[in-house]
């Protein structure tokens, strides 16, 4: 996770900076360094918070290294390298050094994480880097030590730890319907007690497509409807439907052809207003996703 970038970071250093740096980079364990033969590169993560949430819900990333779903944290961390110079470097070494990985940093390949990328799970992948900032004290060998100010956005993750496992999605069907949604006759006003009505329902119509995991798309029929009455007091409605298919729910299910459905309503034997509930069908014989309500109007004499 976060040490394991503290390492990758300091070991890029080691292998890219100029004598007398090179190889003299370590992740800080607590301890100042120089003062001795060889100057000192002491770096590490100080601080970190959490990148603002995304839309949707997030149940894992593929993370290199991995084809399992990882839980990640979104990180934006403040690193801090220092430079501590040789007994005899003073603060024109230290200078020198912060100039020196000032420059290295900012090429793109580190801007953009991609120096970091090995194959391999790594434990993080770094999505930018940026030098936000430096400092250099006129008195050197104080307590307040020369060096730079990072800004890191990444992922980090346990490295080696399992992803989620499960039953993979193997295919999935996407239908859609467009606006209006029409019917006929309408208004629907009925004499109660009257003959049977037949409605034709109307709407503009895509789909199924079933897309697998291989990436393949099929199209198909777009299936049924789920049509119902509903009172708007709770109470039983007193008409009637029927054609298509029972519904699990009391509901009728009925086919979608031609972006064309056909619906029988009988009135009941008193005035009332009741509401015709469109939606599509679940999958599994009930309602779905609600389309739009028609009120349906009974009257004792037309």
């Amino acid at each position: 996770m976060i040490t394991d970038f503290e390492q990758e970071l300091a070991a890029y250093l080691n292998t890219h900076l100029d004598a007398p740096f090179a190889g003299r980079v370590s992740v800080s364990d607590g301890d100042a360094k120089g003062g001795g033969a060889q100057p000192a590169i002491l770096v590490g993560v100080t601080r970190t918070a959490w990148q603002p949430a995304e839309m949707g819900p997030k149940h894992g990333e593929i993370v290199p290294g991995s084809t399992d779903l990882r839980r990640v944290l979104r990180l934006i961390c403040t690193a801090e390298i220092g430079v501590y110079p040789s007994s005899s470097g003073k603060r024109g070494q230290e200078i020198s050094g912060m100039e020196q990985i000032a420059y290295l940093l900012d090429a793109p390949e580190l801007r953009n994480g991609k120096a970091f990328e090995k194959p391999g799970d790594q434990g993080f992948i770094i999505h930018s880097l940026q030098v936000t900032g430096g400092s250099a004290p006129l008195i050197s060998g104080g307590t307040a030590a020369t060096g730079l100010t990072l800004e890191v956005r990444g992922w980090f993750w346990p490295k080696g730890k399992p992803g989620k496992t499960g039953i993979a999605i193997a295919r999935v069907r996407v239908r859609g319907v467009g606006l209006t949604l029409s019917i006929a006759p309408s208004p629907a006003v009925f004499r109660a007690g009257g003959p049977p009505q037949e409605f034709s329902l109307s709407l503009p119509a895509m789909g199924p497509l079933a897309v697998t995991e291989s990436g393949a798309a099929s199209a198909g029929p777009f299936g049924r409807l789920y049509c119902a009455l509903r009172t708007r007091d709770g109470s039983n409605p007193l008409g009637t439907l029927s054609g298509g298919v029972a519904a699990l729910d009391g509901g009728r299910l009925i086919e979608l052809t031609g972006e064309e459905a056909l619906l029988t309503y009988t009135p009941g034997a008193q005035a009332t207003v009741e509401d015709l509930v469109i939606a599509l069908e679940n999958g599994e014989s009930g309602e779905g996703i609600e389309l739009g309500r028609v009120p349906v109007e009974t009257v004792e004499e037309m």
